[in-house]
């Protein structure tokens, strides 16, 4: 019979027991293997994070490329012609800066496409932060504390850097 030394407690299995999980056994001792509910929690974590940032990226990306799409349109309509270097403004060009969401809604509300890239960007730097929203709700959900406060600890700095920055 084929057998395996594992762990630093040598503990001898046979290949086919390596599936066992730390309920079957009576040493409290011994560590959690690969198939333990443990692991498994934390891999659907991980791939709640993951998916939240891949959407978060993969939204953000969608809504800019509809927003040079329409500020590409709207330049070859009023100029004839349009190239992503008539994107960047020259020196003469009256250009408007959002500097609040109220003004990005204006610019969406008529339609322009400058408002649909700031919304773009937006979302895209949005999505960490969300991100560090769902790991406090993930961590709530799974009682643990220390991980909680973490969290929340990272999510208040972010909110107080935003309220600096905002000034």
């Amino acid at each position: 019979m084929d057998r395996q030394q594992v762990g630093p407690f040598d503990r001898q299995l046979s290949i086919g027991d390596q599936d066992s999980s730390r309920e079957q056994s009576n040493d409290p001792e011994l560590p959690a293997v690969a198939g333990s509910d443990l692991v498994g929690r934390k891999t659907q974590m991980e791939e709640v994070l993951g998916g939240v940032l891949r959407y978060g990226v993969v939204v953000s990306f969608i809504i800019l490329a509809v927003g040079v799409a329409g500020l590409l349109f709207a330049l070859h309509a009023s100029r004839g012609r349009a190239s992503l270097s008539s994107l960047i403004p020259s020196a003469s060009d009256n250009v408007v800066i959002m500097r609040s969401l109220s003004d990005v809604l204006g610019h969406l509300l008529r339609r322009d496409p400058n408002g649909v890239v700031a919304l773009g960007l937006i979302v895209l730097m949005i999505t960490p932060i969300l991100r560090v929203v769902v790991s406090a709700l993930l961590f709530f959900l799974e009682r643990d504390r220390l991980y909680v406060a973490i969290t929340l600890f990272v999510l208040a700095v972010l909110a107080v850097s935003y309220l600096i920055g905002a000034a």
